[in-house]
């Protein structure tokens, strides 16, 4: 909200402290608690310093209003039992995987005792969760990154909810072991059977959505990754860094840069498969492969070494190659 050039009027100063610490948003009925007139709320609105975000729920900050301050203006108007869930909780615990778009905008909230629709911007679950399944994260009543997981699996596709799956391993917000459990626990809910074998492919040492989507789209064409995150090494033996996908037994694994599709300006391959060197670090500006490969960069999408002899595969936005 802009600076007014007058002292606040009488409760504003209180009505906005309570704002901040709702992420912007104000009830209108808190408005008045706090000590503001029917006059004055209207007032603030008519002159476009609050804008209005839901009926009797307002934006009291400048620009667009954040994920957190929509989330938390549809709990103003749902009530006290009303929980963030699915891919909007996934997100407010800043697990990556859902993409912004139609549906993933929506605010998936829980209300019990109400059945499934959608209201303006709001996907609403009639589901009871229990309390020990919610907590409280910035203000915002969501669920617990347990609960998070098994809804947003049954309400996302497969690229989605193993993405939401690996981020959640990987900053530590689940445990490997607690998968299983997770997923039998989702037994007879809507979803269920379709989405039971994505929890099997979950992998916590996935760094970014892109690198499990991409994942994935190997698997699915015959290809999957030999291991993910392998040690690169200079041509002294040092740690370059990490490839994030890589097949060490056939001496390649993607690369992110590179202009066209050109010889190899390096040669050597993994350690450990019977040659010396390792393919490149993720940041390379040259590729390291085995003896006569090549690098690609097909439009919108990351380069590869492939050894001699290979095929490429185009799947969704992906590469992947396969032996002849």
């Amino acid at each position: 909200m802009a600076e007014l050039p007058y002292p606040p009027p009488p409760g504003l100063s209180a009505a906005l402290g309570l704002a901040g610490a709702q992420h912007g948003v104000l009830g209108r009925d808190q408005a008045l608690r706090s000590g503001l007139s029917a006059n004055r709320v209207d007032g603030l609105v008519r002159s476009r310093r609050w804008r209005i975000l839901r009926p009797g729920v307002y934006y009291v900050r400048d620009g667009p209003p954040p994920l957190a301050a929509r989330a938390k203006a549809a709990q103003l108007v749902y009530g006290p039992r009303a929980v963030v869930a699915g891919p909007t909780a996934a997100r407010l615990w800043e697990m990556q995987g859902p993409v912004p778009g139609p549906g993933f905008e929506h605010i998936h909230l829980s209300v019990p005792g109400r059945g499934r629709g959608t209201a303006t911007g709001i996907r609403l679950h009639g589901w009871d969760v229990p309390p020990g399944e919610v907590t409280l994260r910035h203000g915002i009543r969501l669920t617990t990154p347990g609960r998070t997981l098994r809804d947003t699996v049954l309400l996302t596709d497969r690229h989605t909810a193993v993405s939401v799956l690996d981020s959640a391993l990987q900053q530590g917000l689940a445990d490997p072991g607690d998968l299983p459990g997770l997923r039998d626990a989702n037994a007879g809910r809507a979803g269920a059977p379709r989405s039971r074998a994505w929890w099997e492919e979950a992998d916590g040492r996935a760094q970014s959505t892109f690198e499990t989507r991409l994942r994935l789209v190997c698997a699915d064409a015959g290809v999957a990754p030999e291991t993910l995150q392998y040690p690169v090494h200079t041509a002294d033996g040092g740690l370059a860094g990490h490839a994030d996908l890589a097949w060490p037994s056939w001496g390649w694994s993607p690369r992110p840069t590179a202009a066209a599709r050109t010889p190899c300006p390096r040669r050597s391959t993994p350690t450990g498969a019977g040659r010396t060197g390792s393919p490149p670090p993720r940041s390379a500006s040259s590729c390291s492969a085995s003896p006569g490969a090549t690098c690609a960069t097909p439009a919108r999408s990351p380069s590869w070494c492939a050894p001699p002899g290979t095929r490429r595969l185009r799947a969704g936005r992906g590469w992947a190659r396969r032996a002849s």
